[in-house]
C-alpha cells in the first residue's frame, strides 16, 4: 500500500475548504488588544480610563494646578510692586536730615556751607549747630561760620577756618553722629569743636524721635537707660528706613514693632520717658499772653506741645518734671560724648549759648518768680529763674560760654526769633574774642597791638550760676536768644 503525497494528507486536504469558507480571520493590520495598565482602583473611583497610550504619551502630573496659582500670585505681585513704584507708595523715610533748603551752597556732608578745604597749617574750627547756624534767612556771606572767621582774621588769627555743621532742628544727637561723620568717613580734623547751644529746644529735640509734631520727620535718637546711652539702630543722619520694595515696605510700616518704635512719639514715651509735667491749679493771677499768642496764630505757638513737653516753654516748667530731668541728663551725656569725641581726635571743646537784649517770643516774659500761665483750657506754672537752673544742670561737666548780642532789634522779624544779620555779626565778633579769652586758640598768632576784651569784661555778661539777680520781678540780664527749628 502506498504512502499518501503531503499534497494529500488531512492538512492539505483542509486548505481548500478553510478557502471556500466564509473570511472570519481578525484584521491583521489592527494591533492586537492589550491588556490595560489603568489601575483597578482608579476606575472604580470614578476617574476615566482614557487611551491606555494616550496615558504613556502624556501622564497627568499632579503639580499642574499649583504651578498655575504659584504664577498667578507671582504675576499679581509684580504687577503690583510697579503700580507701588510708579506711586512711589509708600514714601521712603529717613532717618534724620541735613540741608533742610534748596541751595547750590553745600558743603561735602550736605549743609549750607562753603566747600570744607583747608591747608595744613591752618587753624581748624568746626561749630555744630542747628537752624541759627544754618541761617536759612540770611544771605550766604553773612552765615555765622563766615562771620567768625572774618572777626577771627580781624583779631589777628589769618589762619583761621571755621566749617559749620548743623540743620535746623538738631538736636545733640544728630550733631553727634554727624561729627563722628566728619572725623570717620571724611577724614577731615579740627583743631576746636564748638556746639551752638539752644537749650529751650535742644532739650525736647534729644527726646523725643521725631522733630517737631507726631508723625513729622523722624531721627537717629538715643535713649537713656540706667544712666546709659543707648545708640539709635542707625548711626547714619539721612539713612533710609524702609526697603526700596515697595511691598517689602509696606510691609514694614504695618508690622515692624521697632519701625514704629522710631518714628512715633507716643510709643517712644510708652518705652522710655518717666512722666511729663502736669499742669497746675488755675490758683491767683492767671496770664493769657501765652494763649492769646496760639489764639493770633503768632509764630510756631500752633505747633507747640505743651501735654508732652514737646515744646519751647518746658524748660521752665516749675517744679521739674521726671521727663525734663530726664532730658537734662540725657542732653548731658551727649554733650560728654562730643567733648569726648573732639579730645580722642586732638580738638578742644567747648560750648556757648547767645544772649540778647530781650527775649526771643512774645508772650514769653523774663520773670524770675514763677508765674501761672492759661494755655487751652490747661495752666503751667513758669519760671525764668528755672530755665537758668535747669541749663546750668545740662552743662555739668562742660565748658559753656554765654556770648552776649548787643543789638537791639535782633529778630529776623516779629514772629521769628532767629538772629538777622547785624545781630549775628555781632554776636560771631563776640564770641571770636570770647574765644581768644579762653584760649581756645592759640596765643602766639595774636599781634601786639590787637587790644581784647579782658575775662573780667566778658564774664560780666555770664549770668551768676546757682544765684538770683537781683530784680524787681524782670530779668536784669540779657535775655537769651531764640534757637527756634
Amino acid at each position: 500500500m502506498s504512502e499518501p503525497s503531503p499534497e494529500s494528507s488531512p492538512e492539505s486536504a483542509s486548505e481548500p475548504a478553510q478557502d471556500s469558507a466564509p473570511n472570519t480571520a481578525p484584521d491583521l493590520s489592527q494591533e492586537p488588544a492589550q491588556e490595560s495598565d489603568v489601575d483597578p482602583a482608579t476606575e472604580s473611583a470614578g476617574e476615566p480610563a482614557g487611551n491606555p497610550d494616550d496615558k504613556k504619551t502624556h501622564p497627568r502630573r499632579w503639580w499642574y494646578r499649583p504651578a498655575a496659582v504659584t504664577m498667578g500670585l507671582i504675576l499679581t505681585l509684580v504687577l503690583t510692586e510697579i503700580i507701588l513704584q510708579v506711586l512711589d507708595k509708600p514714601t521712603q523715610l529717613r532717618c534724620g536730615w541735613r540741608l533742610t533748603v534748596p541751595t547750590p551752597e553745600i558743603n561735602q556732608l550736605m549743609f549750607r556751607g562753603r566747600k570744607i578745604d583747608y591747608q595744613d597749617d591752618d587753624f581748624v574750627i568746626v561749630m555744630l549747630g542747628d537752624s541759627q547756624l544754618e541761617g536759612i534767612s540770611l544771605p550766604f556771606e553773612n552765615l555765622p561760620e563766615i562771620e567768625l572767621e572774618k572777626h577771627l582774621h580781624a583779631l589777628g588769627y589769618p589762619k583761621a577756618r571755621v566749617i559749620g555743621l548743623g540743620a535746623s532742628g538738631y538736636g545733640q544727637d544728630q550733631q553727634l553722629l554727624v561729627l563722628q561723620e566728619y572725623y570717620d568717613y571724611f577724614k577731615f580734623r579740627a583743631d576746636v569743636v564748638l556746639v551752638w547751644e539752644t537749650p529751650y529746644n535742644d532739650v525736647w529735640n534729644n527726646i523725643f524721635p521725631t522733630q517737631w509734631m507726631e508723625g513729622s520727620a523722624p531721627k537717629p535718637t538715643f535713649a537713656l537707660v540706667n544712666g546709659k546711652l543707648h545708640e539709635p539702630a542707625t548711626t547714619i543722619v539721612g539713612q533710609p528706613m524702609l526697603s526700596s520694595f515697595k511691598l517689602l515696605a509696606a510691609g514694614q510700616k504695618l508690622l515692624d514693632p521697632q519701625f514704629k518704635l522710631a518714628t512715633t512719639d507716643r510709643a517712644w514715651e510708652q518705652r522710655y520717658l518717666p512722666p511729663a509735667y502736669r499742669s497746675v491749679a488755675p490758683i491767683g493771677r492767671i496770664h493769657d499772653n501765652w494763649q492769646k499768642a496760639y489764639d493770633w496764630n503768632f509764630g510756631v505757638w500752633r505747633y507747640e506741645q505743651f501735654t508732652n513737653e514737646k515744646c519751647n516753654y518746658s524748660l521752665g516748667f516749675t517744679p521739674i518734671s521726671p521727663r525734663m530731668k530726664y532730658g537734662l541728663d540725657l542732653t548731658n551725656a551727649l554733650l560728654r560724648r562730643i567733648q569726648t569725641l573732639a579730645q580722642r581726635h586732638d580738638a578742644k571743646f567747648a560750648a556757648f549759648r547767645i544772649q540778647t537784649k530781650s527775649h526771643r517770643f512774645f508772650g514769653q516774659e523774663m520773670h524770675l518768680e514763677p508765674r501761672i500761665y492759661a494755655y487751652n483750657r490747661k495752666y503751667y506754672r513758669y519760671s525764668y529763674q528755672q530755665e537758668l537752673d535747669n541749663i546750668q544742670a545740662m552743662n555739668q561737666g562742660i565748658k559753656l560760654m554765654h556770648i552776649p548780642c548787643d543789638v537791639e532789634d535782633f529778630r529776623i522779624k516779629n514772629d521769628d526769633g532767629h538772629l538777622n544779620a547785624e545781630a549775628n555779626d555781632n554776636a560771631m565778633m563776640n564770641l571770636a574774642k570770647r574765644l581768644i579769652e579762653e584760649k581756645l586758640l592759640p596765643l602766639s598768632q595774636i599781634p601786639p597791638q590787637t587790644k581784647l576784651q579782658t575775662p573780667s569784661q566778658i564774664k560780666q555778661s555770664d549770668p551768676p550760676s546757682g544765684s538770683k539777680p537781683k530784680a524787681t520781678g524782670q530779668a536784669s540780664g540779657p535775655a537769651p536768644a531764640d534757637n527756634q527749628k
